[in-house]
């Protein structure tokens, strides 16, 4: 996704804990859960400063209640989060069961949960945040 969203927007910024990855995508490279979750803060010293979008992907997988409390933090007023895998239970971490913390911070915002066609649960969901 990282190729796609590059080609689509004027500013991409991606983190990720995958060594060869990032440095075969010139990312953003963290070792740890501490920095990769709170790492957007970094970056938001203002509301000028605040992302227009956050997406919430790929591993470590078991990091993304927290990394939505942060998004959130890091959000313009109105802009959008978007999570894939979204209650996949095909994902081990994913399932209906999983994401506690982010079901209760997302709940006061309406969803958006596109399916993947020909793909048992492959799901993203998005949410406008208009806080």
């Amino acid at each position: 996704s990282t190729l796609w969203w590059r080609d689509k927007t004027r500013q991409c910024i991606s983190i990720d804990t995958d060594p060869s990855w990032a440095e075969k995508m010139n990312l953003i490279l963290v070792d740890n859960k501490k920095d990769f979750v709170e790492y957007p803060l970094n970056l938001c010293h203002s509301e000028e400063d605040l992302f227009d979008c956050i997406i919430i992907d790929g591993d470590p997988t078991a990091w993304r209640d927290s990394c939505t409390e942060v998004a959130l933090k890091c959000l313009k007023k109105g802009g959008t989060l978007i999570i894939d895998n979204w209650l996949q239970d095909t994902i081990p971490c994913c399932g209906k069961n999983d994401w506690t913390e982010t079901k209760k911070l997302l709940e006061p915002y309406a969803s958006n949960v596109h399916q993947q066609h020909n793909h048992v649960d492959w799901k993203t969901a998005s949410w406008i945040i208009d806080k």
